[in-house]
């Protein structure tokens, strides 16, 4: 069975292509940021940051010539997506605040996604994001279709984000609080599960709790997505030092196994 992101990743390339042959049309060039969107945060999760930032560009390039507010702040949330992947969060934060100012007052889902952005990017640069991240949270109360864009615009993703931002701020007593208060079913995709498992991990990695514990949790999120998973650089640290310093025979197997499927059993 192939994975969800390699049998979409299989599918994206002809689908740009054809997509710009269409370019001059308004529905064109709504679904040719679409589908920037759903490559940037594609191939963000599979370790290219740097592409990701050339796909949604193009997909905020797009938007423009489209000229509605609602498709040019989606293509921001895409870029500032990207930005965070490669570390500059605080121009990330600029692009968030600039979508929301533009963004429609009907379009929840978008100013949702965008405000997460804003008080994340606060929680990774020192400020502080509780405010937007209650905003958000009580947008999302009111958002009938949150997964209109692929945003997957919820109350249980807003704890997800909030997870995100405490680790960030190195609180992972309230990340791990958090956790137990989501019903993973309630994300809906494979992928945000598997960011969710993966959370949940270095939060209780933070904690020191048991190996087997953590080693579970990402035994699931790697069934559940592979791919995502042996390409989460937090994770990579977690099993190696994990491997270095396990004692109990079974929690060292385990860890070798994921270490081996990632290829870090030779740099280890």
């Amino acid at each position: 069975m192939i994975a969800p992101e390699l049998e979409v990743g299989q599918r994206i390339p002809d689908l740009l292509v054809a997509l710009h042959t269409h370019a001059r049309e308004a529905d064109g060039l709504r679904s040719l940021v679409t589908a920037t969107h759903t490559t940037s945060l594609l191939v963000k999760g599979l370790g290219a940051p740097d592409l990701a930032w050339i796909a949604a560009d193009r997909g905020r390039a797009a938007a423009e010539r489209l000229g509605e507010a609602h498709w040019i702040a989606l293509a921001e949330f895409a870029r500032t997506q990207a930005l965070s992947g490669l570390g500059a969060h605080k121009r990330a934060g600029t692009l968030a605040r600039r979508g929301l100012e533009i963004v429609p007052d009907d379009a929840h889902d978008v100013r949702g996604a965008l405000t997460l952005t804003a008080g994340f990017t606060e929680s990774v640069t020192g400020g502080a994001p509780e405010a937007a991240l209650d905003e958000a949270a009580g947008i999302a109360e009111h958002v009938e279709h949150g997964n209109r864009h692929h945003l997957l615009f919820s109350p249980a993703n807003v704890v997800l984000w909030r997870m995100t931002a405490a680790l960030e701020e190195g609180d992972h007593a309230t990340a791990a609080a958090l956790a137990e208060t989501i019903d993973p079913a309630e994300l809906e995709i494979d992928s945000r599960r598997t960011t969710y498992l993966i959370e949940y991990a270095r939060a209780r990695y933070g904690l020191r709790k048991p190996d087997e514990q953590v080693i579970d949790l990402l035994t699931r999120a790697e069934r559940l997505g592979p791919v995502r998973t042996r390409g989460n650089m937090f994770v990579r640290e977690i099993i190696s030092t994990m491997i270095g310093r396990a004692r109990r025979e079974a929690v060292a197997r385990e860890a070798r196994g994921i270490a081996s499927r990632m290829g870090l059993l030779k740099t280890v």
